[in-house]
């Protein structure tokens, strides 16, 4: 969702109380009524719809959370969630109020999100909802749901994504909208698939390029999305405005360059946040009609560079946390505008069916904090006011051309949101009037404060940065550097575990200087290489892939038996718990075990529980005794018959020792996992 535009108040009272902030903001209100927002209505109507949106503004946002759905297990998970949840949600009361439970939110596919209108204090201090409130938590840290306000979940719906399709994130943290993405272009069915056939998973294509302009606020994104464990996205950290063009070996002549571009572009632009008054309640205070006209220029840049790194016959969605026609149906008009009939707006009001909205609106006033309007930048304004002759809307006839209509409103008063906007383009053709040679003309990096229209040329090859092996290094992040297959420590490693020939080691990569296995080994798709291969000082690279092979002290295992050999008997680098559902399919069945609940719960009450200590009637005690040693991977059949999770498969990394056998996860992990197989008791 776009972020407000926030700037460290000097000279004044920090409200860290947010119980002494008034819910009363005169100016948004008459900015508002201006606008006429409503104008569709008669008057009468148009003002009790202001005011029913006035009292909704000011009501706390309900809690919000989605089920990851392209979890193998999402179903289950909702099952789980509603026979063992929601009945003891039912008819709970607090301080005489009767609390309403989690419900539905109608218009997700699948049924897979809700929204709980319960206040925080309640979900603190009643037994019931913190019961829930810890199972979110929990289920949120393990990737499996997304809490996340419902207007969020809405851009990545509209993208109409496939499997195979390049995406571009252009503002994307904190990430639950690249967490959708992701699940989107890699979903389980499409794992499922890559995972009977070795030749799929080396030419998967599906690739989502998520950017945030903000370093800290990359590294809040890289967190996000390192729970979906995902060899399908990279991170990357740029002014979107000023997005460098990624360059990639031809599809038609792999001996030249050209410039990558996407099926799908989602811009959640930086915005005033007008329509985030429900969670963000300093607004009430701070609000200012200047933040719209300040952000304006920005928005447009970023919706241009866009619409010129997107595929032709590709789509891109705009979208804002504001109900400020200047950041959103201003921004759109002027793209269209400049693009001429390049780029037209795509009716999305079939999409989603369920979702309430208003269509776009036609004509807006321009106006200050003051409320004083302009009519063109030429008006005398004051310093702090920033005119572009792109904030007015344009005639009648041009507005209605470009069915402006299309634009969808959300506010908060039609389904208990916050209050959102979204747009649809398509891009019909090259945004300029002749065809350019990607090749032949030099990359034009846009400036920072003016964009051009006509810089979607490619870099010619000559030009293009060498490929070096010590990764991106102009940069401060620690470079990728990619492992020959040959390499002795990444063959041995293979070797070791039986992968098979079909897998595709040429993917594999280290995070430092040297190139060298020392610590971490990770993999990721094959574009993902060509990527962070021909951009080595073009993008600054931040995050990317999916952590396969980790280091491991074998010592103890060395000291047990002089006899042991180094990857023959057993390996110094183990499967790590991100990677083991990609990897499993291609290892030697003997790395495999079987496990019960009941081994799990000795795995997760004991760090390193001995042999002796598991159920004799499970599978783990007589299975152990099969294992090599050092790293397997137990197969946990979750099969629970009291209404919760039924029939969920688990793959999880063990370490076999000579008495005993370690589950492999981090605390947090399998407290997460405890909580998700044995939470009812």
């Amino acid at each position: 969702m776009g972020k407000k535009n926030t700037k460290p108040t000097q000279g004044k009272r920090a409200y860290n109380d947010k119980s002494e902030i008034v819910l009363e903001n005169e100016k948004f209100e008459s900015y508002y009524r201006k606008q006429n927002i409503f104008g569709n209505s008669t008057e009468s109507e148009s003002e009790k719809e202001f005011q029913t949106l006035m009292e909704f503004l000011k009501k706390p946002l309900p809690t919000t959370f989605r089920i990851c759905g392209y979890l193998q297990h999402a179903f289950e998970l909702k099952n789980h969630f509603e026979k063992n949840y929601i009945p003891q949600l039912q008819n709970v009361e607090y301080e005489g109020k009767k609390i309403p439970a989690p419900e539905i939110i109608p218009w997700y596919p699948n049924q897979l999100a809700y929204t709980i209108d319960t206040q925080k204090d309640v979900i603190r201090k009643s037994p019931p909802f913190k019961r829930l409130q810890r199972f979110l938590v929990s289920e949120n840290e393990a990737g499996n749901i997304n809490r996340q306000e419902a207007v969020s979940m809405l851009p990545p719906l509209f993208l109409d994504l496939l499997p195979h399709h390049l995406v571009l994130d252009m503002c994307a943290a904190p990430g639950s909208k690249t967490a959708q993405l992701i699940e989107a272009i890699y979903n389980q069915a499409h794992v499922k698939d890559a995972v009977k056939d070795s030749a799929n998973l080396s030419s998967l294509q599906g690739l989502i390029i998520a950017n945030d302009a903000d370093p800290k606020r990359a590294q809040m994104l890289v967190h996000q999305i390192n729970r979906l464990n995902s060899p399908n996205v990279l991170v990357v950290n740029h002014d979107a405005s000023t997005m460098p063009n990624v360059i990639v070996p031809s599809s038609d002549k792999p001996d030249e360059k050209e410039i990558l571009k996407y099926d799908r572009v989602l811009a959640d632009v930086p915005c005033s946040g007008d329509g985030t008054f429900r969670k963000n309640i300093s607004l009430w205070r701070d609000w200012s009609a200047t933040s719209g006209l300040s952000l304006h220029s920005l928005q447009l840049r970023i919706l241009i560079r866009g619409l010129q790194l997107l595929k032709v016959g590709g789509y891109m969605v705009y979208s804002t946390c504001s109900m400020n026609p200047i950041e959103n149906e201003a921004v759109v008009s002027a793209a269209l505008k400049a693009t001429g009939e390049s780029v037209s707006l795509v009716d999305i009001s079939e999409k989603l069916p369920e979702l309430k909205r208003e269509s776009g609106l036609s004509t807006w006033k321009v106006m200050d904090d003051t409320l004083q309007e302009y009519n063109s930048p030429e008006d005398p304004h004051p310093e702090n006011v920033t005119l572009a002759s792109t904030m007015w809307p344009l005639s009648m006839d041009e507005m209605k051309n470009q069915h402006i209509e299309r634009c969808a409103r959300i506010y908060p008063q039609h389904q208990n949101t916050g209050g959102f906007f979204i747009a649809m383009l398509k891009k019909e053709s090259p945004l300029q009037a002749h065809r350019v040679d990607a090749l032949k003309k030099q990359d034009e990096r846009p400036e920072p404060k003016r964009q051009k229209l006509d810089n979607e040329a490619s870099t010619p090859a000559s030009t293009a940065q060498p490929v070096t092996k010590t990764g991106n290094n102009y940069f401060d992040e620690e470079p990728f550097v990619y492992i020959k297959p040959d390499d002795e420590s990444i063959s041995s490693v293979s070797n070791f575990y039986g992968l098979d020939p079909k897998f595709p080691r040429d993917q594999f990569f280290v995070r430092n200087q040297s190139g060298t296995p020392t610590r971490s080994v990770y993999f990721a798709c094959s574009l993902f290489k060509k990527i962070i291969e021909n951009n080595i000082n073009r993008v600054k690279f931040v995050h990317g892939g999916v952590r396969f092979f980790v280091k491991q002290d074998i010592s103890p295992l060395l000291k047990s038996n002089e006899s042991l050999e180094i990857n023959k008997d057993v390996c110094n680098f183990r499967i790590h718990s991100d990677g083991v559902n990609i990897v499993s399919p291609y290892l030697d069945e003997k790395f495999f075990c079987d496990a019960t609940l009941e081994d799990l719960k000795v795995l997760m009450k004991h760090d390193y529980p001995r042999l002796e200590q598991f159920p004799e009637n499970g599978k783990l005690r007589a299975g152990a005794e099969k294992m090599v040693l050092g790293c397997n991977i137990v197969r946990a059949h979750a099969k629970i018959e009291d209404g919760s999770l039924t029939d969920m498969r688990n793959l999880l990394p063990v370490w076999r020792s000579p008495n005993s056998c370690n589950l492999m996860l981090a605390r947090k992990e399998k407290q997460n996992l405890e909580l998700e197989l044995f939470g009812m008791n």
